[in-house]
């Protein structure tokens, strides 16, 4: 298991602090910094779904016009309603199935799940969880990593000052 908390910067995530150097599976352990996309990454799907209207739609406006496929994707009003709506009704973000390509030592792809972290009413942050391809059964997810991930956002955000 590798994991990382990123931020908002503008229209992606940044990566500022990440488990992966000591996770023996991933790939690429230089992640500090790096920019996982908005809309296909668990981290930013789960910014997303649960920062507030206004700011969930400075995003949306700004990806759009930025263009690429993530601007393209965007600009599909249902599937973007339907992406948040499901993050949300399910309270994590998962990972776009190709995002990333192989990222694991052994040529599997690595999956993710993302839940925001809530500070004073306002997401601040998202914290993931990842893993290679099927490691994890699917219904594996909801009960084991879900409720842990969700105690540690919390617990972040009861240490940070009010």
């Amino acid at each position: 298991m590798a994991s990382d908390i990123a931020v908002r910067d503008n229209l992606t995530m940044r990566v500022v602090e990440s488990s992966r150097p000591q996770a023996t599976f991933i790939l690429n352990r230089e992640q500090i910094g790096i920019k996982p996309a908005m809309l296909f990454s668990a981290l930013g799907r789960a910014y997303l779904a649960f920062c507030s209207k206004a700011e969930q739609d400075e995003i949306i406006k700004g990806i759009k016009a930025a263009g690429g496929k993530e601007g393209r994707l965007a600009h599909d009003v249902v599937w973007l309603e339907q992406l948040l709506k499901k993050t949300k009704a399910q309270g994590f973000g998962e990972r776009e199935a190709n995002y990333w390509g192989i990222g694991s030592t052994d040529g599997r792809r690595v999956e993710a799940i993302a839940v925001p972290i809530i500070h004073q009413e306002k997401v601040i942050a998202s914290l993931t969880v990842a893993w290679p391809e099927g490691n994890v059964e699917a219904s594996k997810i909801r009960s084991l990593f879900l409720p842990r991930l969700q105690l540690a956002a919390k617990q972040i955000s009861d240490r940070l000052p009010s």
